[in-house]
């Protein structure tokens, strides 16, 4: 009986100590756990710190290029408004130009022309054929071939902020020669040599 009693106290002793050895490396184990969690925290509050910093300096470079930008876009905006009312004003002229006249500023820009030593072809548009190559005999005499319908940039390409495109093109037969009398063309001289002028006119201002 005291053998039994002896294992079994023996028993409860090991017990009691492989508890205690359990207990210890269970607290071990949460004070390396709570370690690990405060330096995962560190770690996760630092980038967020730096995040944060990181973010609050390009939102800083951003306001700045914002603020840097904004005249320019002013002053772009500004220039291309005035220059979009200009042309919206010339294009409303134009429309109650009576088309003779309109052929008669274009023929005269041929007269600055010497092509007594070639043989054209005429392409018109927008303007009336019959009449324009009429005209066009009385300054080119023989040197005018014939003369075609054609439409605006079938010939020779040419940009143009107009709403009706009108024009005049001589062709040499051998090719050597390609001149244009259009009204953009007009147009386009006009904005280059008059812009700041029209600009003080519509607005009281001039371009920058």
């Amino acid at each position: 009986m005291e053998e039994l009693r002896s294992t079994e106290i023996l028993d409860k002793e090991i017990v009691a100590d492989a508890q205690k050895k359990a207990e210890r490396i269970a607290a071990k184990a949460e004070e390396e756990c709570k370690k690990i969690a405060a330096s995962v925290e560190a770690r996760v509050q630092e980038e967020i710190s730096k995040t944060k910093d990181n973010l609050n300096l390009k939102l800083k470079n951003f306001e700045r290029d914002l603020n840097a930008s904004v005249p320019l876009e002013k002053s772009r905006f500004y220039v291309s408004y005035v220059q979009d009312s200009i042309v919206e004003n010339i294009n409303e002229y134009l429309a109650s130009v009576p088309e003779d006249k309109i052929t008669s500023l274009l023929i005269n820009r041929c007269k600055k022309v010497d092509f007594s030593n070639f043989k054209l072809k005429a392409y018109v548009y927008g303007l009336d054929e019959k009449k324009t190559e009429k005209a066009l005999k009385e300054v080119l005499g023989s040197s005018l071939g014939s003369t075609e319908k054609t439409e605006f940039n079938k010939i020779i390409f040419e940009e143009s902020v107009l709403r009706e495109n009108k024009g005049i093109i001589l062709i040499s037969d051998n090719g050597e020669v390609k001149c244009r009398f259009t009204l953009s063309q007009v147009v386009e001289e006009i904005l280059d040599k008059k812009r700041a002028e029209l600009s003080e006119s519509l607005f009281g201002k001039t371009l920058e």
